[in-house]
């Protein structure tokens, strides 16, 4: 009984998520279609900075990712039960001095 109070629960916490999504959708259409014309002039520089906005965009996800990858993996490995990986072994582990002999 404890497992189906869970499900319930969370699919609340879903139905809240729609419902602020559907009002957030319906102010931004709101807003966008009661604007009105701005008649401004948009020089080539904006190019450049929307440019910019996706490529620092792209490389914080990118450096998001990095940080949280262990826990994706390992979240994912869970989930479907696979193994954990064994790490790779460096010369340090090794006990060697790295000079390969």
């Amino acid at each position: 009984m404890r497992i189906f109070e869970m499900d319930l629960r969370s699919l609340r916490q879903v139905r809240r998520v729609f419902d602020v999504g559907w009002l957030c959708l319906l102010v931004t259409f709101t807003v966008t279609f009661m604007a009105s014309p701005a008649q401004a002039y948009i020089d080539p520089g904006v190019g450049g900075m929307l440019l910019q906005l996706l490529l620092g965009g792209v490389a914080g996800i990118v450096v998001i990712m990095r940080l949280y990858w262990e826990r994706v993996t390992s979240t994912v490995r869970k989930a479907f039960g696979l193994k954990e990986s064994k790490e790779k072994s460096t010369p340090e582990d090794s006990g060697g001095n790295g000079s390969g002999s």
